[in-house]
């Protein structure tokens, strides 16, 4: 077909449809590129070409063919969609919720467009607009496990435990979480939500059940020790610091460490908990401005009360002696030994 017509563009579009199904993006890119070419006008082979650079890592370059595209489509609310989430990748996130707006004023009922604006909103603090968004998408049927996942956070968010609990047991029950990275998450806020209940024994289950999904999430472990902590489980909980300690701690390390010195003081050894702090304290790389404060407090009391407690024991010990002396000088007459009882005359 394109050796007999070599100026038609759909044989390209179809090539590049094909490509694009077998992952070839490079080559798709290329076929669309080359459709358009040939028809400059058919703003669906632009939105393509736009996509695959998209996801060939060159967002800068999509950006334009939309800008090019919102200006000569105004109506159109997909350019406006992708160029929003472009500019949430580059890290411009009022750029994105004013294109993300726009695409909504399009077509209002469009769930992406709903759920990527709602997850947004969310992100900068904007509970209530982002809850509208939420119940606008459950009100059309289109909530997705991942709006739901997101909703529930956002009741978490705004205190509502309960909701959140209710909202994500029902996620799990109607999606049969499996122990895959897709849940994570999902186990993770369920377990902060019966932290927050009091719910401890089954917030250790759920923490679980997150490492499960994914050994390699720190901040998982962290979440299981305190669980267990607040269960008492004192010895699991170091047991699973140390674990983690073990493990490639990254921008972690001093929170790490800093939470097991709660566990050690909890368990009521001093030596441990000073020694955890200053470990806390010599990761300089990865230790925030309010831990280090906390840490240097935490350590300063703690070697306040053994010098306190080092002076009590030697105020005992003087006492003591003192005592020893009194009773001696009271109970012996002069020039005389003070006998155990079994060697006194008895008195009759």
């Amino acid at each position: 077909m394109i050796a007999r017509e070599p100026g038609l563009a759909e044989p390209y579009f179809e090539i590049a449809r094909l490509d694009n199904l077998e992952g070839f993006s490079e080559a798709a890119y290329q076929m669309y590129a080359q459709a358009w070419s040939l028809a400059p006008d058919n703003t669906d082979y632009e939105l393509k070409v736009a996509q695959t650079l998209q996801v060939l890592g060159r967002p800068e370059q999509a950006l334009e063919h939309y800008q090019a595209l919102m200006v000569r489509s105004p109506e159109w609310a997909d350019p406006f969609h992708q160029a929003g989430r472009i500019y949430y990748l580059l890290g411009q996130k009022e750029a994105a919720v004013e294109h993300f707006c726009r695409a909504r004023d399009l077509a209002p009922d469009h769930p992406e467009v709903l759920q990527n604006l709602a997850s947004l909103l969310q992100e900068l603090g904007y509970y209530q607009d982002a809850l509208s968004l939420y119940q606008r998408l459950d009100t059309l049927h289109h909530s997705s496990p991942e709006s739901q996942h997101n909703l529930a956070n956002l009741y978490y968010l705004m205190g509502e435990i309960g909701k959140a609990r209710e909202l994500l047991e029902r996620l799990g029950q109607a999606h049969h979480w499996e122990k895959t990275p897709r849940w994570e998450i999902s186990y993770i806020l369920l377990g902060h939500c019966y932290s927050r209940l009091n719910l401890h024994t089954d917030a250790v289950d759920l923490y679980k059940c997150a490492i499960a999904c994914n050994g390699n999430n720190l901040y998982t472990y962290f979440n299981l020790a305190s669980a267990l902590r607040a269960t008492l489980r004192l010895e699991e909980a170091i047991q699973i610091l140390k674990y983690a300690e073990a493990q490639p701690c990254g921008i972690g390390q001093a929170e790490l460490y800093f939470i097991l010195s709660r566990a050690y003081h909890q368990q009521g050894k001093e030596r441990e908990t000073i020694q955890a702090l200053e470990a806390c304290l010599g990761c300089e790389d990865t230790l925030t401005p309010a831990m280090a404060e906390q840490a240097h407090h935490d350590l300063a009391w703690l070697q306040e009360q053994r010098a306190e407690n080092a002076r009590q024991l030697r105020a005992v010990r003087r006492a003591q002696v003192r005592t020893q002396g009194t009773f001696a000088e009271e109970s012996a007459p002069a020039g005389k030994l003070v006998k155990f009882p079994s060697e006194r005359r008895r008195v009759v």
